[in-house]
């Protein structure tokens, strides 16, 4: 099998809605391998189309592994996959790869602002020239001599980047519904041991960017996210209305099958 990347997330969006009715013709066993068959696929990256390895992986065998084939596509590498799981892991990948990239920037920002007005300082005037006595031919003060307002800067500097990968992390109607300074007083109300590494911030944010809420722009403030602890909470799909669950339902069987 091929070994996907190791920035891969641990773990892969599942819709129970969506995955009920993609299954809704099959048999506990069929479900139960075509499930593993999908871990298998987050974690080796393809799955070799073969049914004796196929059966070992699955559980399953004869018209049941025969079934759940059906649910995947072969490639150019000659590796099966789902369409849909490759899609997940495609957009989960770009949303920590930017994070990633986002804090690292942020970081280094930081460091440049905070370097700059030491650097700037053999430019300046003495400190015995009299500051209440301004020369109009003197030139403006340049802004990298004015110590710069460090965002989440009552944070310790080893948590900023993180406070930054939550701020950046969430949706606009997130960051409206707060503040920078809200989520810094939220974080330094967390007992240290409480307070997670930018890893699991990082995966926290994977699975609520693909939740329904966010996606459908039901995002709460980004404080809040900090203060309830949301990187240990479990994201659940958006409940539907009982009119709209049951609206169509017939005529989106076919459809809904077919996107897992």
């Amino acid at each position: 099998m091929s070994t996907p990347s190791t920035k891969t997330p641990p773990a892969f969006q599942l819709y129970a809605r969506d995955f009920l009715a993609s299954t809704i013709f099959f048999t506990a066993a069929q479900v139960g391998g075509y499930f593993r068959l999908l871990c298998h696929q987050w974690e080796t990256g393809g799955l070799p189309d073969d049914d004796e390895m196929l059966a070992a992986a699955s559980g399953i065998s004869g018209s049941d592994l025969a079934v759940v084939k059906l649910k995947f596509h072969r490639g150019e590498d000659r590796l099966l996959r789902n369409r849909r799981l490759e899609e997940v892991r495609s957009t989960s990948l770009r949303f920590r790869e930017k994070q990633s990239a986002n804090a690292r920037k942020g970081v280094e920002k930081r460091q440049s602002k905070t370097e700059d007005p030491a650097r700037s300082g053999a430019r300046q005037p003495a400190k015995s020239t009299p500051k209440a006595e301004p020369k109009s031919s003197s030139p403006s003060p340049s802004p990298n001599s004015i110590s710069p307002i460090v965002p989440f800067g009552d944070a310790p500097e080893e948590e900023r980047s993180i406070l930054e990968a939550i701020w950046k992390g969430h949706p606009q109607e997130g960051r409206s519904r707060s503040s920078r300074d809200q989520v810094t007083k939220e974080w330094l109300k967390l007992a240290p041991a409480d307070r997670p590494p930018l890893e699991t911030v990082a995966a926290a944010l994977d699975a609520w960017a693909l939740g329904r809420d966010w996606i459908e722009g039901y995002a709460k403030g980004a404080h809040l996210w900090v203060k309830l602890k949301r990187w240990e909470k479990e994201v659940l799909p958006k409940q539907a209305s009982a009119g709209r669950e049951s609206a169509g339902i017939g005529q989106k069987l076919a459809h809904e099958i077919a996107r897992i």
